[in-house]
């Protein structure tokens, strides 16, 4: 993988909270699986601002099997490309990700406001590195769980 390739990743994850998310709702099902820890938090994740904030607080911190149980099965199919690019990281590549990504984990989130319209929501939010750049997040209510929904990879 080329140097580029890390940058392109690297810059796609943070872009996803330094950028509008509000792309559009799409339909979707929930057919996520969850490990232990995040079915845990699920069950205290039940309003479109609590999912928000753990699946938030995930992209942030680059937890990509946290975000995707929180994620449309869309959304989670552009965290499983991002996966795949990251694991063809060279070891090089690997090392300055790992540090991006422990200088990320620094990184807080801040829901301002949340507009809820039956089965769709848009949460404004803020991030420590740009706590005047407000942005959104479009989430979706499927199965009576509230998931994010957008397509990272096309940011």
């Amino acid at each position: 993988m080329k140097k580029n390739n890390l940058v392109v990743c690297v810059a796609i994850i943070s872009a996803t909270l330094l950028h509008s998310c509000a792309n559009g709702t799409k339909d979707a099902k929930d057919t996520n699986s969850k490990n232990d820890s995040t079915k845990i938090e699920t069950a205290k994740a039940e309003s479109s601002k609590d999912v928000a904030q753990l699946f938030l607080t995930a992209v942030t911190h680059v937890d990509l099997e946290t975000a995707k149980a929180y994620s449309t099965d869309s959304t989670r199919a552009s965290f499983e490309k991002i996966s795949v690019m990251l694991n063809a990281l060279t070891p090089d590549e690997r090392k300055e990700f790992d540090e991006k990504k422990k200088a990320s984990e620094k990184l807080t989130i801040t829901i301002k406001d949340v507009k809820e319209i039956a089965d769709k929501a848009i949460i404004s939010f803020t991030t420590s590195e740009s706590p005047e750049k407000v942005n959104t997040l479009n989430m979706v209510k499927i199965n009576g769980k509230w998931l994010a929904d957008f397509d990272i990879m096309k940011m």
